[in-house]
């Protein structure tokens, strides 16, 4: 796989393009330190245009464990506080905290390989030239391992699953991922009929190709195909569960 940019050894030995990514990371942090002159606003253009890009190209085919996101995001913080001339010392909520209570909220490792994973779905699902198929087959997989009907389900149960738990499926790594950042996916990718999904943003209604991401869990009084009237499906399924298991 080196031919494509990744150093990955046919044993599924990842260390070296783990090794090759911190130290891109820990590189441009060493730049914007040796380059003082050069503005706050250019240094974060150029922070902007190489480090989502340089963990986002292996981000699914590279497994990173628990421990290893944490090094990650503080090589990001790092990075980003010498890009902005800060000190060290600097607390790293201040680049964590929402904009609107005074934050920087730059976009952390978590998140880039989150939009990278959803990326890369809804691109093998988009078209039938075989990636759906295979697609497919692996969504299957991960409802039938864990025990889910749906994807809001399979979200449900990601978010109990361990990083490395969750990288056998491409499906429930990416499900995993949004569960952790508090992000609701509303998406059935191989619905017979229905491949454009209702957006709303405020005031605004269009229809998108691929999943449509929420903040926190479905609106009440939505109606997902698996209860009554302001039921959401993963309540439904766990209410069905509960009424099987007192029987």
């Amino acid at each position: 796989m080196r031919l494509l940019g990744i150093r990955y050894k046919m044993w599924l030995d990842s260390t070296a393009q783990r090794r090759y990514v911190m130290d891109g990371i820990t590189e441009r942090a060493c730049f914007f330190r040796k380059h003082r002159d050069l503005s706050i606003e250019n240094s974060l253009r150029l922070v902007e245009c190489t480090l989502a890009p340089l963990l986002a190209f292996s981000g699914l085919v590279i497994i990173w464990l628990e421990k290893e996101f944490k090094q990650l995001t503080a090589a990001f913080v790092r990075c980003n506080k010498e890009a902005w001339h800060m000190s060290p010392n600097t607390s790293t909520a201040l680049f964590m905290f929402p904009r609107d209570q005074g934050g920087l909220q730059i976009k952390m490792p978590r998140a880039i390989i989150c939009l990278a994973a959803w990326s890369h779905l809804t691109q093998c699902c988009q078209f039938d030239v075989g990636t759906r198929q295979r697609a497919e087959i692996t969504y299957k997989d991960a409802l039938k391992q864990h025990g889910c009907l749906d994807m809001e389900d399979l979200q449900f149960e990601a978010e109990f699953l361990t990083c490395d738990q969750a990288s056998q499926n491409t499906f429930a790594f990416a499900c995993h991922l949004t569960s952790t950042l508090g992000i609701k996916v509303s998406w059935d990718p191989f619905h017979p009929i229905c491949h454009t999904y209702r957006c709303s943003t405020g005031d605004d209604n269009y229809s998108t190709p691929g999943p449509h991401t929420t903040k926190g869990r479905v609106e009440e009084g939505s109606n997902h195909g698996g209860g009554g009237k302001g039921e959401t499906s993963n309540h439904a399924i766990r209410r069905r569960r509960n009424v099987h298991d007192e029987n």
